[in-house]
């Protein structure tokens, strides 16, 4: 079977039990609503959702959640 990168890339991350892609530049996607863009980022790591920081929210913490590296 012949997977695209996007497959794979989801597949890892619902695998590994991670909501989506994150950055510190603030962006990234979900696994629901994945790779948007169509462009793959290698600066992308594996998040998990959690709680705006209104500190560094771009939305002035008008978000209700963030993506932010899991807390090992």
């Amino acid at each position: 079977m012949n997977q695209t990168l996007r497959e794979i890339v989801l597949a890892a991350l619902k695998q590994g039990q991670f909501d989506g892609l994150y950055s510190n530049d603030d962006c990234g996607c979900t696994t629901k609503d994945f790779m948007p863009c169509g462009n793959p980022d290698p600066a992308r790591t594996p998040g998990v959702f959690g709680p705006c920081d209104p500190v560094t929210c771009q939305a002035d913490g008008k978000c209700d959640w963030h993506l932010v590296p899991r807390k090992e």
